[in-house]
C-alpha cells in the first residue's frame, strides 16, 4: 500500500493543507472536529480515557479529544500532518497528546486503550489488510473498551459514480467499481491534464459485509451511526443515502 503516503502527500500539497491547518489552534478548533471528539462521550461514556487514533491527519480531532480531559495516542505517516498534529499537541492544556509517525499496520505499542478511533479511512487496502487491522485493533483495546470507525457506505457513491468536482485548486472524479465495491477518488491539480492524476482506493462495505469482516476478528458491531457526509459529522441520514457510518465494536474476548 505503498500509494497512501504519496497519495495524501500530493493531495494535501494540491489542498494547501498545512496553511489551512496552521490557522486553528487550541482556541478556535473546527467545528467538525469538536464533533468527532464529542462521539467519545456518547459512544465510549464519560470521564477520561486513553485513546489511540489511526490516521490522525492534522491532529486536530486527537486535540479536541486531549483537551477534553483525555490522553490521546495520534499516529500518521504523512510528514505535514504529523508536524501539524505535533504543532496542535504542543498547546494542550489538559488531558494529553503523543504523536508517532508510523505505518499502524507496522506500529507496535505495549499500551492497551479505552478506545481505538479510525475515523475517516477504513478501507485501505483489501479485505484481508482491513481484517489484520481489526485484529490489532482489538488487540490494542482494555476487555472494556470500544474502537469508533468509520465506514464507507457504498450506495452513495455507488450512485454518484462518475462525478467531476472541484475543491479549491485541486479537479477530482469519484468513481465505482461495482465488481469489488470499491470508491476510487481520483485528483489532479486544476488547470493541468489527469496525467498527473493519483487515485484513491478505498473499499465500501454494507452492513452485512462488515458483520462479515467482523467474524475474523475479536470484535463485535455494537451499534452504528449513519451521515450524510464524512467531512461535516453532523447530519444523520438513513444508510442509503449515508456517505459514512460510524461504528461502535467491542471486544468479544
Amino acid at each position: 500500500m505503498q500509494w497512501v503516503n504519496d497519495f495524501y502527500t500530493h493531495q494535501y500539497k494540491w489542498l494547501d493543507s498545512p496553511a489551512i491547518w496552521s490557522q486553528y489552534t487550541l482556541n478556535n478548533l473546527p467545528i467538525q472536529s469538536k464533533r468527532r471528539a464529542a462521539a467519545i462521550e456518547r459512544l465510549a461514556g464519560t470521564g477520561p480515557k486513553r485513546i489511540l487514533e489511526l490516521g490522525c491527519g492534522s491532529g486536530l480531532v486527537a486535540c479536541a479529544m486531549a483537551q477534553a480531559g483525555h490522553k490521546v495516542v495520534a499516529v500518521d505517516i504523512v510528514d505535514d500532518a504529523v508536524a501539524n498534529a505535533n504543532r496542535v499537541a504542543s498547546q494542550i492544556t489538559q488531558g494529553e497528546m503523543i504523536v508517532h509517525q508510523e505505518d499502524f499496520f507496522e506500529l507496535e505499542l505495549d499500551d492497551k486503550f479505552d478506545v481505538v478511533c479510525y475515523f475517516d479511512g477504513f478501507g485501505i487496502g483489501s479485505d484481508e489488510d482491513q481484517n489484520r487491522l481489526l485484529q490489532r485493533i482489538g488487540d490494542w483495546l482494555k476487555p472494556k473498551g470500544c474502537a469508533l470507525i468509520d465506514i464507507y457506505s457504498p450506495w452513495l457513491f455507488a450512485n454518484e459514480s462518475g462525478e467531476m468536482y472541484q475543491e479549491g485548486h485541486m479537479m477530482g472524479q469519484v468513481t465505482f467499481n461495482f465488481d469489488e465495491c470499491r470508491l476510487l477518488d481520483k485528483m489532479w491539480p486544476a488547470g493541468t491534464d489527469e496525467s498527473d492524476a493519483i487515485t484513491q482506493s478505498l473499499r465500501c462495505y454494507s452492513l452485512a459485509d462488515f458483520r462479515m469482516l467482523l467474524k475474523g476478528s475479536n470484535l463485535n458491531l455494537e451499534t452504528f451511526e449513519a451521515y450524510e457526509s464524512a467531512f461535516d459529522f453532523n447530519k444523520r441520514a438513513p444508510l442509503k443515502e449515508a456517505e459514512i457510518y460510524l461504528t461502535k465494536l467491542t471486544r468479544t474476548t
